[in-house]
């Protein structure tokens, strides 16, 4: 895999790429649909993501405390750039997020065990893997929406589709392309 250097254009989804890659996810992996959306919706990197806990939500407020980084199999208390952020939440995020929240307390009740730490856990519970994400999520998800592989092969990539003018549904448009990547700074998305 090439992996653009600091600079490079990267390659991003279209609008219709976005659109069919969400539904197939919904479709055919629900359980990280969730997980997807935010990727999309917040430019989080990968590690950041999968580090999220539910208490670092506040949903009332629209935003998400980024804390931890989770990278080559380790665990950092601090993100990759050293800072902690929040990260606004679009309206479309927040109301998955409410629901995969109820969906996953409700599941643990049933079983009566503890609801899991993570907010977007691995089917099997515990902190999703990056390497197992990629090859057996993210690659056949790309393939079931018909999606060029070569192109969009790295998740990491939804951190990049702001830097061209691309619009982020939640956004008010005036703010689009207002934020840059380059120095892999966290992106802070006003919303409506």
């Amino acid at each position: 895999i090439q992996v653009p250097k600091r600079g490079e254009r990267v390659e991003v989804f279209t609008h219709e790429e976005e659109r069919l890659v969400l539904q197939t996810a919904q479709e055919k992996c629900p359980h990280y649909y969730p997980f997807i959306l935010c990727l999309f919706r917040t430019g989080l990197r990968e590690g950041e993501a999968v580090a999220l806990r539910p208490e670092d939500l506040d949903l009332n407020h629209r935003y998400m405390l980024i804390q931890r980084n989770f990278t080559a199999g380790r665990m950092s208390d601090t993100p990759k750039s050293r800072k902690r952020r929040t990260v606004d939440l679009s309206q479309d995020l927040i109301t998955v997020l409410r629901e995969t929240l109820v969906v996953r307390e409700a599941e643990a009740m049933l079983q009566g065990a503890p609801r899991e730490g993570w907010l977007f856990p691995a089917t099997q519970g515990g902190i999703i893997r990056s390497n197992n994400f990629r090859d057996r999520v993210w690659k056949p998800l790309l393939k079931a929406a018909g999606c060029p592989i070569a192109g969009f092969m790295l998740p990491a990539y939804l951190r990049h589709a702001d830097d061209h003018g691309r619009s982020k549904p939640g956004l008010r448009p005036k703010a689009v392309g207002a934020f840059q990547y380059s120095d892999h700074g966290g992106p802070v998305y006003p919303l409506d």
